[in-house]
């Protein structure tokens, strides 16, 4: 068995593997109902893949962009700056480049370093990773935290089936579920540990705009085939539940 994240699992389950899509799942309301519906047995079929399973998924909460200057307070402002950029995924490669930013190549071990000692203008994190990692160092004085879900992160718990009874991977999942509120106190818990001063706050027509570039970059990597069609209806679907006035939800 392993334990990663939404993105690293994409090469042994293109389904779950698909839940971090950018912009995909908003907001808490979202993510539990779909997990509660993933938690269910007859969704097992999506969470098998050749000799793998899905065990279970757990929340990390909402990715969140990470600036060293408050200055930086829109898409526009973003062109030309360094974006520490995971560069094992193509999802965060055609975002970064989408919206004229530089990708500058890093991963979990490294992208927090380069934020803080200034080689980077910007990063991109759950706010689980604001204290640990010291991202504060980062944001300093002068930068700040964009209260607006890129994505929302999770682990995934894989194992070999052939390892494990029939019926293990269900097994995890039940239990998992039961735990869900835990993971989501641990969330709220480091939201809320980053100062509100820090968070900055988009208006909320532009929240309307980053909603639309972000189904227009979900939808042309639906379309190379990095993402799973199912997965990405599931949630467009589970959105609409949510919020039926979002303008996706008329098509």
């Amino acid at each position: 068995a392993v334990l990663l994240t939404g993105t690293r699992a994409r090469e042994f389950n293109k389904f779950t593997g698909s839940l971090e899509a950018m912009g995909a799942v908003p907001g808490e309301e979202e993510m539990r109902l779909l997990y509660n519906t993933l938690s269910q047995p007859k969704a097992r079929p999506f969470l098998v893949d050749g000799p793998y399973e899905v065990a279970g998924v757990f929340p990390a909460g909402a990715i969140y962009l990470y600036t060293r200057d408050r200055a930086i307070d829109s898409v526009e402002k973003l062109q030309g700056k360094r974006i520490a950029t995971l560069d094992y995924d193509s999802a965060s490669v055609r975002m970064v480049r989408h919206v004229g930013a530089s990708v500058v190549g890093s991963n979990s071990a490294n992208f927090a370093g380069k934020f803080n000692n200034g080689s980077v203008d910007l990063a991109y994190a759950p706010a689980v990773a604001y204290q640990p990692l010291e991202l504060y160092k980062g944001v300093n004085s002068k930068g700040g935290v964009f209260k607006y879900a890129l994505a929302y992160m999770n682990f995934q718990v894989i194992i070999h089936r052939d390892r494990f009874p029939e019926d293990a991977g269900q097994m995890v999942r039940d239990e998992s579920i039961k735990r869900i509120d835990q993971a989501y106190e641990i969330i709220a818990e480091a939201e809320s540990g980053i100062p509100a001063d820090v968070w900055m706050h988009p208006p909320r027509e532009d929240v309307a705009e980053y909603d639309k570039m972000l189904r227009q970059v979900r939808l042309s990597l639906l379309e190379d085939g990095v993402y799973d069609e199912r997965a990405i209806k599931l949630m467009k679907a589970i959105r609409c539940r949510v919020d039926g006035s979002r303008s996706e939800c008329a098509s």
